[in-house]
């Protein structure tokens, strides 16, 4: 990826497709000069004042037609979001009008920007920093409003606690070691190794802490991946569809009537789950239920959230036997529906309990789709399973980059513990430590500009 920054560029900053309106970016030093030949409220350009929106029509500067009725704003070099004179013009909504208002501007002299380079623009022209961008496309691609709230942080400056914290306990690692070697033959007291081993220990513990938090985040972010598993016939594309509130999946009496399985992405409490409905598993020598069967399995491994759920009148689960073991390690939701239909609950209990163990009917959900019975405290039980409200992340990471840069961390003071600890020789132990610093010196203060540009800008949608 290469930017020309000496280049004027120009790009569609909304959304492509039709609208309300769309905006259309223009910026470097001849911005403001280009859009004046086709905006006739430009044409005395000393008299143009920065942060002022200006009303007019986009015209041809070759044939003279108007092209479309639009509002013009002109951002002053320093005081724009690339630090560079910026020109924003608001069009209608129409695909038309962009493609042809990029037209001319290109026939003038423009060039059509590359992915994120208005981004990029402003870190080398000092107006955000390496991890601001990073928040910068957090703020943009997050799904909850506590990523948000976590990445306007970072995007203001605001860098936790944690990452000064890791980074002076290392530096104070590095210096004691450096000094236990250098000074080896003198008799100068040094920390014990045991205070080492517990300032690594310290260090391990909040970046571990940081890590789990950037998962379970991830998991939010992107969807709960939540499958619906059960035998046929026991109300899962029933309980589907009231979660997704329309028709769906096909509800019927005959068993198996899924096939496959059905996806939707919904918003419970807050939280986007992708709820997955499977196909009813049972034995059979069905290619078709087969194949679903080995796609419900493959399912199983990347998901989230398991609602495992039974009916009164069909007790044999020995459908658990043939799928994916992994479904035990999940978050789970027992759940029991057509819980109008049920005499005697302790039988169904039993029943589950002596198969797979009490753990699995600790807290089961007894429902009725049909009645809209259970429902709501079902749909508390799914979002309280990813309440990160009791959590905290000391150190605030928000993008991939980062988090590998942690876990780069993570990797090498554990080998230093390992190296310290059964006395394998200061220098090993030292070389790690140092990785594990410049790890957390690139996590916030990236010193290799082509890791920023290929890592960070390649990510942005153009127009930003």
């Amino acid at each position: 990826m290469y930017y020309d920054l000496s280049d004027t560029i120009c790009a569609q900053s909304t959304p492509s497709g039709r609208g309300g309106i769309h905006v259309i970016r223009v910026s470097g030093l001849c911005s403001l000069e280009h859009v004046s030949k086709c905006f006739k409220p430009f044409d005395d350009l000393s008299s143009i004042e920065s942060h002022k929106v200006y009303y007019g029509f986009f015209n041809d500067p070759n044939t003279k037609d108007s092209i479309d009725e639009v509002l013009v704003t002109y951002f002053r070099e320093g005081q724009s979001f690339t630090a560079e004179d910026t020109v924003e013009i608001s069009t209608h909504g129409n695909p038309v009008i962009v493609k042809k208002v990029l037209d001319i501007l290109i026939s003038l002299g423009c060039r059509l920007a590359e992915k994120g380079e208005f981004s990029y623009r402003a870190y080398k022209n000092g107006r955000i920093s390496a991890y601001q961008a990073e928040a910068l496309l957090s703020v943009i691609e997050s799904n909850t409003l506590s990523s948000v709230s976590k990445s306007l942080d970072l995007l203001q400056g605001d860098v936790k606690f944690g990452l000064d914290e890791i980074r002076s306990n290392l530096i104070w690692l590095v210096s004691r070691l450096e000094a236990k070697i250098d000074f080896s033959t003198e008799d100068i007291e040094i920390d014990s190794i045991e205070v080492l081993l517990q300032k690594m220990e310290k260090v391990t513990s909040l970046v571990n802490q940081s890590l789990r938090y950037f998962n379970s985040q991830k998991i939010l972010d992107k969807g709960v991946k939540t499958l619906v598993l059960g035998p046929p016939n026991v109300g899962k594309s029933s309980l589907f569809n009231f979660l997704v509130g329309q028709q769906r999946s096909i509800v019927s009496d005959l068993a198996g009537t899924t096939r496959d399985y059905v996806s939707e992405q919904i918003n419970i409490r807050g939280k986007t789950f992708e709820l997955i409905d499977t196909a009813g598993i049972r034995y059979s020598n069905d290619d078709i239920e087969s194949q679903g069967i080995l796609s419900v399995s493959n399912l199983i491994k990347i998901s989230d959230l398991i609602i495992l759920l039974i009916s009164p009148d069909i007790l044999n689960l020995d459908f658990l036997n043939i799928i994916d073991k992994s479904w035990k390690d999940k978050n789970l939701l027992f759940v029991v529906n057509k819980s109008d239909l049920i005499v005697e609950p302790i039988q169904i209990l039993n029943n589950v309990s002596s198969t797979f163990g009490s753990d699995l009917v600790s807290k089961p959900y007894f429902i009725s789709v049909k009645n809209k019975e259970g429902l709501e405290e079902l749909l508390d039980a799914m979002s309280a399973l990813f309440d990160n409200q009791n959590e905290s992340d000391p150190i605030g990471i928000v993008s991939l980059r980062q988090y590998n840069e942690l876990k780069l961390v993570s990797e090498e003071v554990r080998e230093s513990y390992k190296l310290l600890e059964d006395d394998l020789g200061d220098e090993l132990v030292l070389f790690h430590l140092n990785r594990a610093l410049k790890a957390v010196m690139n996590i916030f203060h990236v010193q290799d500009e082509e890791v920023i540009r290929d890592q960070i800008f390649k990510d942005f949608c153009l127009g930003k």
